[in-house]
């Protein structure tokens, strides 16, 4: 774990090369409500970010762009529509990156539908059996569904996502965009009932170029300092 800085709020990690937290997330161990958004809370899972979604649905997180307020996220079993089965993004701060949703059934089939394989979800069949995904509002002879099982059905998901082993959402509150675009820090305000924005505290070019003369002037001073030891240990042959 890597903690930057005292403050409770300060900006953290889950790990060395892990996506930094900072608001509106909030790393829920050890950080105060605070510190984050309601529905932005983090956890640590040994070196992996974790956000629990909706309907108790864990992810990895991967990558966190707060000027485009978009968050990249990883099944932590490696199979994202498994996920999806359960997911309910309109209870939380979340939607998804494409705002172009479909309702879709999913099919339980044997043997494999080879006319079918780009509809095919690899990673929730089992041997013998394949799972397959058509659009809900597709007519029942386009697709050749004997010897499959009805077994599901996802609404409101991007097409693209029942491909895909990582899920892209965006969130539009609280917005911090321009904020962070900026350069300077997005937090709660004082009453807690909005967002404000304040300048990172910079270095003024004269303080750095004090503390650089200064640190030469000592590196100066250690080695006339050290000149002296030097003649002596001649004088003492």
């Amino acid at each position: 774990m890597l903690v930057v800085g005292l403050d409770d709020c300060t900006t953290t990690r889950c790990s060395k090369g892990g996506p930094t937290i900072r608001f509106p997330f909030r790393k829920k161990i050890p950080q105060p409500e605070h510190c984050g958004y309601p529905g932005f809370d983090l956890s640590c899972d040994e070196s992996k970010t974790v956000l629990e979604l909706p309907s108790a649905v864990k992810v990895e997180v991967k990558k966190i762009d707060y000027a485009s307020q978009e968050i990249h996220l990883h099944a932590l079993d490696g199979c994202l529509p498994k996920k999806l089965l359960h997911l309910h993004l309109s209870a939380s701060p979340f939607q998804f990156v494409n705002d172009a949703s479909f309702n879709f059934v999913m099919f339980n089939c044997t043997p494999a539908k080879r006319e079918m394989d780009r509809n095919n979800i690899p990673c929730l069949g089992v041997p013998g059996y394949q799972v397959y995904y058509i659009p809900s509002d597709s007519h029942s002879d386009d697709y050749d569904l004997t010897s499959c099982i009805k077994i599901h059905e996802i609404s409101s998901v991007p097409r693209y996502q029942l491909r895909q082993h990582d899920l892209h959402l965006k969130w539009s509150e609280p917005y911090c965009g321009k904020c962070e675009a900026q350069g300077n820090i997005c937090s709660l305000d004082t009453n807690k009932s909005g967002t404000q924005c304040t300048n990172k505290p910079k270095t003024h070019r004269s303080e750095r170029r004090r503390d650089l003369i200064a640190a030469l002037h000592s590196k100066a001073t250690e080695s006339v300092e050290s000149v002296p030891n030097v003649w002596s240990s001649f004088d003492a042959i």
